[in-house]
C-alpha cells in the first residue's frame, strides 16, 4: 500500500508514511482509518515522511476536502518529511487550505523534524 499509519501509543505519535506513485484515493482512505482509529486523539503529534514518494497527484478539490476533515487540535504539531519541492508544494497546498491554527512544518532532513515534533516534550515520549 502506498501510504499507511501506525499510532505510536508509548510516544503519542501518528506516524504515516508514504511510498511510491501516490494520489486521491490512497490519501483518503488512510485518513479515513487514522481518524476511526480508538488511539487517534485530537493532541497528537504526527510525523508523516513522505521522503520515498515518487509522484504525489491530488485534485485541488480533494485537498480542499481533506483538509476539511482533519481533526487535529492546536496542541497538535504536524511535520511532513519530503526530499522533493514538488511535494512540499502539494503539503502547502493541503495545509493552507486547513486552519493555520496547528502547528505545521515541512522538512527534508529527519532529525529537524523529529527535533520539532520533540520540543518540549519529556524524554520518555521523545520520538527516535
Amino acid at each position: 500500500m502506498p501510504v499507511s499509519y501506525t499510532i505510536d501509543r508509548e510516544h503519542d505519535a501518528l506516524l504515516i508514511t508514504g511510498s511510491g506513485r501516490v494520489a486521491d484515493p490512497e490519501i483518503h482512505q488512510v485518513l479515513k482509518t487514522v481518524f476511526r482509529d480508538p488511539a487517534f486523539h485530537p493532541d497528537i503529534r504526527v510525523l508523516a515522511d513522505y521522503s520515498k514518494i515518487t509522484d504525489l497527484t491530488v485534485s485541488a478539490e480533494k485537498a480542499a476536502n481533506f483538509a476539511s476533515t482533519v481533526a487535529y487540535s492546536g496542541k497538535s504539531r504536524r511535520a511532513f518529511l519530503v526530499h522533493s519541492p514538488h511535494i512540499a508544494g502539494y503539503i502547502r497546498f493541503f495545509t493552507n487550505h486547513h486552519s493555520r491554527s496547528i502547528p505545521t512544518r515541512i522538512f527534508y532532513e529527519r532529525e529537524a523534524a523529529l527535533a520539532w515534533l520533540n520540543e518540549g516534550m519529556p524524554e520518555e515520549k521523545r520520538l527516535k
